[in-house]
């Protein structure tokens, strides 16, 4: 019955116990509702406090009542002072009713008993706690969770932002929802992109997280209403190449095509393919390069497994961008999979490790490989020198980045389903059951006879012609 007495605060981060004072109670109390701060944003320690709360207040207007009527009956008079206090750590540390020395021995009596019941809960539940200062925290969390290397070093700087604000000896697990919501204004002030901001929230509110459900049963924080809201959507942070600039990215790509296919090769096959570029540059050609000779379809294998010697040199996004990539017969024709095939015969097992080698870190969580690293900042220069000759704007395109969000456009105005274009882009195109079950982004063959085959169609014509001219 408590529970209703428990209310959140206008901002939702901490927990108030509220309970109207019954008619026959209010003149004595003077309120018509009692309002306390429980000092606390974890629901369950609110739960505790407000059944203490509510016990004592149910003594009280006992208390009055009983001591009313007898006023009524010999004409005496009774006063009550009711007070309840919360000490700086947010604990209830008294709570005491000031009747008549007949009755203070029992009303006393059964709020120190409350009290007892709410320390021996507050013990229990902190017994269960280990203390975990912030900065072993953090190397505790790498060690066991289980995150990429490159994703740890993603995540290092934002951790180390939030240790500054919390100090490095806070326990991790004293840490609620008010001082998370401190910590997000925080990121506010301090940093200043849109985007970043939002990152940095959601990584130290995982991080925060991993220990409350692993080691507390706390409740997990939430960064809802605290993530600031886009004024657009994240489509448009890149923008989709028009028709007319991918022919010039076909024009400028078609001088390369002799002398210097690897550059030919990274601007043509990312249009065709739907991938992202290091998708495409970490492809295993002795393992990943592959063809069903009964349906006459070569595909590439997307994925995060080690190589042959077991050393894991890929990394996806996402566990859902696993997928087979089909591959469009016009790159065939052109000689896409001769120039793979070249790269592995001369003892590359990556399409473009021959003239742009990987950017290797070795970082305190292990080796970091980039492959695309290099080739990101060519394309962008070549993207920059291609909207100068060309005359158009390339503010909000990217070389690479804006080839997939063209593949996507060009598939759902050739009227490819939503489903075959996301598995196509290793997106998830369902639930978790759908991608379970269907296995759709493992059907090279439906993805390339329901996808690419007559969804990139515009596309094909248009390279076709650019290549005869």
């Amino acid at each position: 019955m408590s529970n209703k007495f428990i209310i959140k605060s206008r901002h939702g981060t901490i927990y108030y116990f509220r309970r109207r004072v019954p008619k026959s109670a209010q003149k004595m109390v003077g309120k018509q509702v009692l309002v306390q701060s429980l000092g606390t944003s974890d629901r369950r320690l609110a739960i505790i406090r407000g059944r203490s709360l509510a016990t004592q207040t149910d003594s009280i207007f006992k208390q009055i009542s009983m001591a009313t009527k007898s006023n009524k009956r010999d004409g005496s008079s009774t006063e009550f002072i009711m007070k309840i206090d919360f000490n700086e750590f947010g604990k209830l540390s008294s709570v005491y009713v000031d009747a008549e020395p007949s009755e203070m021995e029992a009303v006393n009596s059964a709020i120190k008993t409350v009290l007892e019941k709410e320390k021996q809960s507050d013990d229990t539940l902190h017994t269960s706690q280990q203390k975990k200062a912030f900065s072993g925290a953090i190397a505790e969390y790498f060690a066991k969770s289980q995150i990429k290397a490159q994703t740890k070093a993603t995540y290092k700087s934002k951790l180390d932002h939030a240790e500054k604000f919390f100090n490095e000896t806070r326990d991790v697990l004293t840490i609620d929802q008010a001082d998370f919501v401190a910590y997000c204004d925080h990121v506010l002030a301090t940093v200043t992109n849109l985007t970043s901001q939002g990152h940095y929230m959601t990584t130290v509110a995982t991080f925060l997280n991993w220990f409350r459900v692993r080691n507390a049963n706390l409740p997990p924080l939430t960064t809802k209403t605290l993530i600031p809201k886009r004024n657009s959507p994240e489509s448009e942070d890149r923008d989709a190449f028009t028709i007319e600039q991918i022919g010039f990215v076909f024009e400028n790509a078609k001088q390369y095509k002799s002398k210097n296919p690897y550059k030919f090769w990274v601007s043509i096959a990312p249009l065709f393919l739907g991938c992202r570029i290091e998708e495409l540059c970490q492809v295993n050609l002795k393992s990943d390069l592959r063809y069903d000779e009964e349906a006459d379809i070569w595909y590439l294998e997307f994925d995060g497994r080690p190589d042959q010697d077991g050393v894991t040199r890929k990394s996806m996004k996402k566990v859902s961008s696993w997928r087979h990539a089909p591959i469009h017969p016009a790159l065939i024709k052109h000689g896409f999979i001769d120039f793979l095939k070249k790269q592995l015969q001369a003892g590359f097992q990556r399409p473009f490790q021959k003239e742009w080698k990987p950017r290797e870190v070795e970082s305190e969580f292990g080796q970091i490989v980039k492959w695309s690293h290099y080739i990101s900042r060519w394309g962008g220069r070549e993207l920059d020198a291609i909207a100068k000759n060309q005359h158009f704007d390339a503010t909000s395109l990217a070389y690479f980045h804006s080839m997939r969000h063209t593949f996507k456009q060009i598939l759902g105005d050739a009227g490819v389903s939503s489903e075959i274009s996301e598995a196509l882009s290793g997106r998830r195109y369902a639930g978790a059951d759908a991608e379970r079950y269907d296995k759709l982004k493992l059907n090279h063959r439906r993805l390339y006879s329901d996808g690419i085959e007559h969804g990139l169609e515009s596309l094909s014509k248009l390279f076709e012609k650019i290549m005869a001219s």
